[in-house]
């Protein structure tokens, strides 16, 4: 008899944790739509490099070297720590020609951190990056790719779009696998329109810069282009960009 009114007792907690979760998934899913990045459909050769955690004093100057080496365009997502350390490499970012994406104050998981620390550090970061630089980003990576229906709600009403990236385009380059093996992930699965991810602070980050030259090198003689996420967007099927 106890156990039967326990289990009454239970189940209705049980079956409104459930109703939570389905919607909070039907919330992400609706506003993933709007707000979330992970491919632009094109018909163009255009892939969007994206380089997440930096600046770095050593890895995004070499990074910076490759880049111009072959005529490519990326996008940085820069912790809002390392703008207020290094300002001017943000700054030679914009001025070769690259965008700055925003990736937070710090490399920490923001779903486990209270929605007002979250928004209290995207602010800061932000004005760092004005303050350097006088550009105001308007995409958003979570670190870890980690968020929920209050973040993207959050971020959203900031007018930012988040960007991930595409499937099978994170080659693990923070497991350090060997360069050979970091440019193969990406080479072997390129295709129009993908978001690739890259890392250029967090460690040792020589593998990337020597993955990233055969990248560029095998896929600008296969005919890609290497563009920003805006100029991705730009020639993508409904990729608005955000104002």
């Amino acid at each position: 008899m106890i156990r039967k009114r326990l289990a009454l007792l239970i189940l209705p907690a049980i079956v409104f944790l459930i109703v939570l979760v389905i919607k909070e998934w039907e919330v992400i899913e609706s506003y993933e739509g709007q707000a979330v990045i992970r491919h632009v459909t094109t018909s163009e050769k255009l892939i969007a490099l994206t380089f997440d955690d930096g600046p770095d004093p050593l890895y995004t100057a070499r990074i910076l070297a490759v880049l111009d080496k072959y005529n490519a365009r990326t996008t940085f997502f820069v912790l809002g720590l390392n703008v207020r350390q290094y300002p001017h490499l943000v700054r030679q970012e914009i001025a070769a020609g690259h965008e700055i994406g925003l990736h937070g104050y710090r490399h920490v998981l923001l779903t486990g951190q209270p929605l007002y620390a979250t928004l209290r550090d995207l602010k800061r970061s932000e004005e760092l990056i004005v303050k350097a630089t006088g550009y105001r980003p308007v995409y958003f990576r979570p670190p870890f790719g980690f968020y929920n229906a209050a973040l993207l709600r959050a971020v959203m009403a900031r007018g930012y779009r988040v960007v991930l990236w595409t499937a099978d385009m994170d080659p693990r380059d923070y497991t350090d696998p060997g360069a050979r093996e970091i440019a193969w992930r990406v080479i072997n699965g390129a295709g129009n329109g993908d978001i690739v991810l890259l890392h250029d602070h967090g460690g040792n980050r020589t593998q990337t810069v020597l993955a990233l030259e055969e990248i560029l090198r095998v896929l600008t003689a296969r005919g890609y282009k290497f563009v920003t996420l805006t100029e991705l967007l730009e020639s993508g099927q409904g990729g608005k960009i955000p104002t």
